[in-house]
C-alpha cells in the first residue's frame, strides 16, 4: 500500500476506535497533526515535480517514493489546445493543436490541411460534432 492509503485505512480505524470510546480525541487530534505536516510535504515535492516533469515521469517518482500506488495516479487534464502534435505541412515540426487550427485555416494551406488526419482529430477535439 501507499502513504495515502495506508494514512486512509487508518483514518477510517481511528474513527471506529474513537466512536467506540477504546481512543481518546487527544490521541486523535495529535495523529491529526501529524498526517497534516505530511500531506503538506507530499504537497511541496508534488507541486516541484510538476514544475519540471510530464505526468509519467511524476507518477514514476510517487509511485517510486511510495507516496500512491500505481492505480491511485490521475493524469491531470492537458488543454485540447496545448497538447502537441507533428505537422505533415512543415516538415513534421512539433505544433500545438492550436497553431494547427490556426495554420489550417490560413487561405493558402486550407486543401493540403483538410486531408490531414491531424487536423481531422483537432478539429473534432476543439469543436466536437454533437
Amino acid at each position: 500500500m501507499s502513504l495515502i492509503a495506508d494514512e486512509v485505512k487508518e483514518l477510517r480505524q481511528m474513527s471506529k476506535q474513537l466512536a467506540a470510546g477504546k481512543i481518546d480525541r487527544k490521541y486523535v487530534e495529535t495523529q491529526m497533526k501529524i498526517y497534516k505536516e505530511t500531506h503538506k510535504r507530499a504537497e511541496l515535492v508534488l507541486k516541484m515535480m510538476i514544475s519540471c516533469g510530464t505526468p509519467h515521469l511524476i507518477e514514476n517518482r510517487l509511485h517510486g517514493m511510495n507516496i500512491i500506488s500505481r492505480g491511485e495516479f490521475v493524469r491531470p487534464a492537458v488543454e485540447i489546445e496545448m497538447e502537441t502534435i507533428q505537422c505533415p505541412d512543415k516538415s513534421n515540426k512539433i505544433i500545438t493543436r492550436q497553431e494547427c487550427f490556426d495554420y489550417s485555416g490560413e487561405t493558402a494551406n486550407l486543401l493540403t490541411c483538410k486531408s490531414c488526419e491531424n487536423f481531422k482529430i483537432t478539429r473534432n477535439l476543439i469543436f466536437p460534432k454533437e
